[in-house]
Parts: structure tokens; C-alpha cells; sequence
């Protein structure tokens, strides 16, 4: 199976993972910014980033199992054989030794 195959969906895949990691990232980052005293709103913008980064990890692994069947199905595909190839083109000699030339 060729590697180019659903190269575009391995790039989503690998981009929702990105995002992913970094809207967890964020969320982390403002949730430890929230302990300090008069930064309490920042839980609201941690909970919100954490909520991107459990969409984005959701969309992640959605692209995967497409990716997977795709390739799955490309496999089936491949096992099937070559195409089939058409039988020479009977000659003049062919004909006549069949009788149905004379």
C-alpha cells in the first residue's frame, strides 16, 4: 500500500492532536494561574480551553478511525489480485486450423 494514501487525513489527525495538546496546555496553564488570589476568573477560561482540548482530542480520534477503515479498505481492495488481462487475438493460422477459416 502506497504511504501517500490518506495523506490528508493524517494531517488532520496530527493537527487535532496539536490542538489538542495545546488548548490542554492553556487549561492547565490558567487553571494553575487561578490558585493565586484575585485570579479566580481564569478557572472559567481553563474550563473553557479543557473543553476545546476534549473536542479537539474527539475529533482526533474520529480522523483515526476513518484514517483506519480507509486504509482497511484500500487493503480489501488489494487483495483482490490484478486486473484481469485479455486472451491474445486469435490469428489467421488460429482461424483456419479451427475450421472456421478456409
Amino acid at each position: 500500500m502506497s504511504t501517500s494514501e490518506g495523506g490528508n487525513a493524517i494531517w488532520k489527525f496530527n493537527a487535532a492532536c496539536l490542538r489538542a495538546a495545546a488548548a490542554g496546555g492553556l487549561g492547565w496553564l490558567f487553571w494553575q494561574a487561578s490558585m493565586l488570589p484575585g485570579w479566580e476568573l481564569f478557572i472559567f477560561f481553563a474550563a473553557i480551553f479543557v473543553l476545546a482540548a476534549v473536542k479537539q482530542a474527539i475529533i482526533a480520534l474520529i480522523a483515526l478511525v476513518r484514517l483506519i477503515l480507509r486504509q482497511r479498505k484500500w487493503a480489501r481492495y488489494h487483495r483482490q489480485g490484478t486486473a484481469p488481462k485479455a486472451d491474445r487475438m486469435a490469428g489467421e493460422a488460429d482461424l483456419k486450423r479451427r475450421g472456421i477459416l478456409r
